[in-house]
This record gives structure tokens, C-alpha cells and sequence, in this order.
């Protein structure tokens, strides 16, 4: 994978150096358009960008800048569950929701 972190904060999720996969919440830079957005979700090699147009970029595209903490991360995850049913962002934040019990 292609994605690193510049960003050591209060949401950094290990002490190892090695680079996280991005989540609900990071912030990534896309390559590819210069663009820096807020993730909504990574699935399958697919990372998912919070605002719109929705869309999805491949995660080899993607360089992780900031990492979320934990509260941020569950405050996204939430409130993105609970837009419309018809948005596939949604749907994967429902599902993941209940995943985790």
C-alpha cells in the first residue's frame, strides 16, 4: 500500500511506525486531484470520501495526513449512518455499526 502518515497526534492508534489503513474520520491527500479529504470508509482497496459528490478513489491513491481519534471516529461513523438510506456510505456505517455490536 501506498498510504503513510505525516501526522503523529491524539488520534494515533499504535506506537509502532508501521502505517495505519485510513478510517471513518482521517484525513487523506489524493494524489491523483491534490485534493484532501475526510474519509468516510475503506473497504476492499477502496477508500470512500465524506462529502459530495460521493465517490470512491483506490487506496493506493491516498496518503494518510491526519489520523482521527477514537470519539471523532465513532461521532462520524454515527452521524454518517443516519443519512439517507440510498447512500452507499450509510449503508457501510450501519453495517459496521452493528458489526461491532
Amino acid at each position: 500500500m501506498n498510504y503513510s502518515v505525516d501526522w503523529d497526534g491524539p488520534g494515533e492508534r499504535d506506537d509502532d511506525d508501521s502505517p495505519q489503513e485510513p478510517r471513518c474520520g482521517d484525513h487523506v491527500h489524493h494524489g491523483p486531484t491534490g485534493e484532501d479529504w475526510v474519509v468516510a470508509h475503506v473497504s476492499n482497496g477502496k477508500l470512500a470520501w465524506c462529502g459530495w459528490p460521493a465517490g470512491v478513489a483506490d487506496l493506493s491513491d491516498c496518503r494518510l495526513i491526519k489520523q482521527c481519534t477514537d470519539e471523532e471516529h465513532l461521532k462520524l461513523v454515527n452521524e454518517i449512518a443516519s443519512i439517507g438510506s440510498d447512500d452507499f456510505r450509510a449503508t457501510h456505517a450501519r453495517r459496521y455499526l452493528r458489526d461491532q455490536g
